[in-house]
C-alpha cells in the first residue's frame, strides 16, 4: 500500500504535467496554467482538450474539461487506463486521503519540476468545471503558491535535488506511521462480523425477530442460534466467543467422560413454595450449577458431544418485562450464551417440542430420575411412545445412566480454584465462630447468637449459611440437629454451635462447643478433653492411603476408650465395640465429604456391596467431627455428665503429603477459648 501511494503521488507531480502537455499537443493544442490550490497544493487548469483524448472514452464525454490535482493529471496522462483509474479515485475521494501530509510540505520539491514553461502565461481557473471536484473544506494552511504561480521558497533552486530526495525518503515513513492503526486493526480482527444477515432475503425470514432501533443487530434469532453461525469460527460468532464465550472446565471434563453416542439432560432446580404464594429462597441444583454455573431456576442443560457445532445447549426462562418487574431480572437466551458459555439457548417453553430431536439417534441418555418429576414424565412418555410405535419413526436411547456417576467423582476431587473458594468460606465461618465466643454471655437467646453469626457471614461476602445453623445451649446440645434456636442461655451451661458459610456455592462446616460464662466446669472439661483428643488423632488419620472405613473404625475405638475412662461404659473396649455399646453416646459418622453440598457428592465405597472402602486422595475435603452426647435423663451415666453434649468439627483437605485444616483459624483449645471469652468484646 505504501509503495502504491508513493508511486501515485510522485508520478502525478513528475509526469502529470508532461503527460497533459503531450495529450494537448495531439488534440490540437491547449493552454495549461497552474493556480494555487489549498487542497492538494497545486492545480492544473487545462482547456481545449476533448474527452476522447484524455479519457479514451469517445464521444460520450465530449467537451470534457476539468481541474485536476497532480495525481489525477498523472493518471489521465497515461491515456484510457489512467483516465478510468482517475475516475475511480475521484469516485472514492482517494485524492484527498493524503491531504494531511501537506502540513509538512513534503511534496513541495516535486512540484518544482512541474512548473510551466517560460513562454506560457498563467491562466485563470475555469470555474465551469468545479462540479467535477469534491467540495473543499476551509483550510488553515496557506497555499504553497503565490498568485503569480511561483513557489514561496523558489529562491533556492540549488537545493531542489536535496529536497526532492529528502521528501521521497520521508514520505514512506510518514505514510507507515499514519496507517499503522489500520494495519493493527486488521491484524487483531482477522474476521469482521457481517452486519447483515445473509438469510434475510430467503424464505426463512419469518423466523427472525424484528430488529428494534439499535446500533448493532441482535446476535440471536428466536431459535437461539447465531444469525451467522455458519461457519462456526467466523463473523459474529467468532468475535463473540473470543471476547465473551467460554466453556466451564467442569463441563469439558464431563463431556470427555461421557460414553460414545450419548446425550445428557441435566435439569436445574425449581422454586419451592413455602406457603400459599411465597417461596423459599432459591437454591440451585448442585450438579447443574457445577456444570453450567447458571443460577436461575426452571432451566435445562442438554449436552450432546456428537453435535460438534453446538454441544452445549441451555433452555432457560425467556426475558419478560412484567415478570422481571415482579420477581427480578432474568438472563434470557441472550444472557445464557453471552454470560454462561452456552453454544445455543432457547426458551424453556420449546423444550417439550424439541425433546424428540434431542434424544433421537443416541444410544445412551444421561439423566437422573426423581429430581424433576415433571421432566421424568416427559422423558418416560416419549420413550414409551416410541416403543409402542416399535421404533419406526425414531431411534431413541436404549440405556439410561445416572450422570452423578461422573459428576459425583468430579465434585469429590476439588481443583485448586475450588479449594480457594472453600478456604474463603471456611475463613468467614471461622471468624463468625470467634465472634460468637466473644459475644456470648448468660441471658442471651440462642436466636441472638444465630443472628449475630449469620449477619457477620453476609457482611463478609457469603451468600448466607450453608445449612440451618445449630445453636444449642444446655440440654439442647445433646440433640444432633437442633434448629429451633429459641431458648435462653444459662450460666454454667455449654453452648454447641454448628454453623457454616456458603461462598459462591461452596460450603464450610464448623462446630465448636464452649461454656456460656467463659469457664469450663471440671466435668465439662473432662468430656471436652476426650472429644478433642479423638478429633486431633482423626485429623492425622485423614491422609492419602487411609480409607473412610478405617478412619471411622478408628474414631469408634478411641471414643469407646474415652467413654470407659469417663465411666459412661464399663467393660473391655473391643467387646464394647463389637456390641456397639458406643451408639448410646456416639451415633453418627466421624465425617463426610464437603463441597457444593454440606454432605457432598461422591461414593464412600468402591463396590456395590460396600465392602471395599475407597482410600483418601489429594483434593478430597472431609469433615472431622467426633462427639459425645449424654442424655439428661440417662440414669446409667454419672450425674455430673448428664445433659452434656460436645462436638468439635473441622474441614480438612487431603494433600499429597498429608492434609490441611481449612478451619484452623478458629481455636478449639479449651484454654485459648477461655482466654478469648475473658477479653471484652468490641462494640
Amino acid at each position: 500500500m505504501c509503495a502504491t501511494v508513493v508511486f501515485v503521488w510522485s508520478a502525478g507531480h513528475k509526469l502529470g504535467y508532461w503527460g497533459w502537455r503531450r495529450r494537448a499537443g495531439e488534440c490540437g493544442g491547449s493552454k495549461l496554467s497552474i493556480k494555487p490550490d489549498t487542497t492538494i497544493g497545486i492545480r492544473y487548469d487545462i482547456t481545449g482538450i476533448r474527452g476522447k483524448c484524455i479519457m479514451g472514452g469517445g464521444d460520450k464525454i465530449k467537451g470534457f474539461r476539468g481541474n485536476y490535482p497532480a495525481p489525477r493529471a498523472a493518471l489521465a496522462g497515461f491515456g484510457a487506463p489512467g483516465g478510468c483509474l482517475c475516475q475511480v479515485f475521484h469516485a472514492f475521494q482517494l485524492f484527498h486521503v493524503f491531504q494531511p501530509f501537506h502540513t509538512f510540505h513534503l511534496f513541495q520539491p516535486f512540484l518544482k519540476h512541474s512548473l510551466p514553461a517560460k513562454n506560457e502565461t498563467p491562466g485563470i481557473l475555469n470555474s465551469g468545471t468545479q462540479d467535477f471536484l469534491p467540495p473543499r473544506p476551509p483550510q488553515r494552511r496557506p497555499p504553497l503558491l503565490i498568485k503569480e504561480g511561483s513557489f514561496r521558497n523558489a529562491a533556492a533552486p540549488a537545493k531542489a535535488g536535496i529536497q526532492n530526495s529528502a521528501a521521497f525518503a520521508m514520505f514512506p515513513m510518514f505514510a507507515v506511521f499514519a496507517m499503522f492503526p489500520l494495519f493493527a486493526m486488521f491484524a487483531m480482527f482477522p474476521a469482521f462480523p457481517r452486519t447483515r444477515d445473509p438469510r434475510r432475503k430467503t424464505k426463512h425470514r419469518e423466523f427472525l425477530p424484528p430488529r428494534p432501533p439499535q446500533r448493532r443487530p441482535p446476535l440471536l434469532n428466536k431459535e437461539g442460534s447465531f444469525r451467522n453461525s455458519e461457519p462456526r469460527n467466523s463473523g459474529n460468532y467468532f468475535l463473540f466467543r473470543l471476547h465473551f464465550g467460554y466453556m466451564r472446565e467442569q463441563l469439558k471434563r464431563f463431556i470427555e467422560q461421557m460414553d460414545e453416542n450419548s446425550v445428557a439432560v441435566i435439569p436445574a432446580a425449581h422454586e419451592v413454595t413455602r406457603s400459599y404464594d411465597t417461596e423459599f429462597k432459591f437454591q440451585q441444583d448442585p450438579d447443574f450449577y457445577y456444570l453450567t454455573g447458571f443460577p436461575e431456576p426452571d432451566a435445562i442443560a442438554v449436552i450432546d458431544p456428537k453435535n460438534k457445532k453446538s454441544p452445549y445447549t441451555l433452555y432457560v426462562r425467556p426475558r419478560d418485562p412484567l415478570m422481571e418487574t415482579w420477581y427480578g431480572r432474568r438472563q434470557g437466551v441472550e444472557g445464557a450464551v453471552r454470560n454462561y458459555g452456552a453454544d445455543r439457548a432457547f426458551s424453556i417453553e420449546k423444550f417439550a417440542a424439541d425433546l424428540p430431536k434431542l434424544l433421537d439417534g443416541h444410544d445412551k441418555l444421561y439423566y437422573r430420575f426423581s429430581v424433576d418429576k415433571a421432566l421424568d414424565q416427559q422423558i418416560l412418555q416419549y420413550l414409551s411412545g416410541q416403543r409402542v410405535r416399535r421404533l419406526k419413526t425414531a431411534y431413541p436411547p436404549h440405556t439410561i445412566i445416572d450422570p452423578t456417576i461422573i459428576t459425583g467423582e468430579m465434585r469429590l476431587h476439588k481443583t485448586s480454584d475450588e479449594v480457594e473458594l472453600m478456604q474463603i468460606s471456611a475463613d468467614i465461618a471461622a471468624e463468625a465462630h470467634i465472634l460468637a465466643m466473644k459475644k456470648v454471655k448468660p441471658g442471651m437467646n440462642e436466636g441472638q447468637v444465630e443472628a449475630l453469626m449469620e449477619a457477620y457471614m453476609k457482611d463478609k461476602g457469603a451468600s448466607g449459611v450453608a445449612y440451618n445453623s445449630i445453636v444449642g445451649g444446655g440440654y439442647n446440645a445433646t440433640i444432633l440437629h437442633y434448629v429451633e434456636n429459641n431458648m435462653p442461655l444459662k450460666d454454667g451451661d455449654l453452648i454447641l454451635i454448628d454453623a457454616g458459610a456458603q461462598y459462591k456455592g461452596y460450603a464450610s462446616d464448623i462446630t465448636r462447643t464452649f461454656p456460656v460464662n467463659g469457664k469450663f466446669t471440671p466435668a465439662q472439661r473432662e468430656v471436652y478433653d476426650v472429644v478433642l483428643d479423638v478429633q486431633l488423632k482423626c485429623i492425622e488419620a485423614t491422609k492419602t492411603g487411609n480409607t473412610v472405613k478405617k478412619r471411622q473404625e478408628y474414631s469408634i475405638e478411641l471414643l469407646t476408650e474415652g467413654m470407659v475412662k469417663l465411666g459412661l461404659l464399663k467393660g473391655k473396649t473391643s467387646d464394647l465395640v463389637k456390641k456397639k455399646a458406643y451408639l448410646k453416646y456416639y451415633m453418627h459418622g466421624v465425617g463426610h465429604y464437603l463441597g457444593l453440598d454440606v454432605h457432598d457428592a461422591g461414593r464412600y465405597f468402591s463396590d456395590q456391596e460396600a465392602k471395599h472402602s475407597r482410600p483418601f486422595a489429594p483434593g478430597m475435603v472431609l469433615t472431622v467431627e467426633p462427639g459425645i452426647y449424654v442424655p439428661p435423663d440417662d440414669k446409667t451415666a454419672p450425674a455430673k455428665y448428664r445433659g452434656i453434649g460436645i462436638r468439635i468439627e473441622d474441614d480438612v483437605l487431603v494433600t499429597e503429603d498429608g492434609n490441611r485444616n481449612l478451619t484452623a483459624k478458629v481455636t478449639k483449645d479449651p484454654d485459648e477459648i477461655e482466654a478469648i471469652m475473658r477479653k471484652p468484646a468490641r462494640k
